[in-house]
C-alpha cells in the first residue's frame, strides 16, 4: 500500500507492515505532526507485492522512516 501527500518542506517515507502496531502509532503520530509542520509522507508496506527488497532489508526493524 502506498499513501502520499505532497506538499512542500521535506519528504518522509514510511516503512511498515500490514499487522505493525509500532507502525500504527508511527502513522498517527507522523499524520498529527503533519497538521503543523508541512511534509510529504509516503508509506510503503514491506509486504506489499513488488516490496521485497525493503522487506528483505527492515523485516525485523519497521518501522522505518527514510528522510529526504
Amino acid at each position: 500500500m502506498r499513501s502520499t501527500s505532497s506538499v512542500a518542506g521535506p519528504s518522509l517515507t514510511l516503512f511498515s507492515g500490514p499487522t505493525c502496531s509500532l507502525c500504527d502509532t508511527a502513522k498517527t503520530m507522523l499524520k498529527e505532526i503533519q497538521t503543523e509542520i508541512p511534509f510529504s509522507l509516503q508509506t510503503i508496506d514491506i509486504h506489499a507485492p513488488g516490496q521485497e527488497q525493503w522487506k528483505k532489508r527492515y523485516v525485523y526493524d519497521i518501522p522505518v522512516l527514510h528522510l529526504e
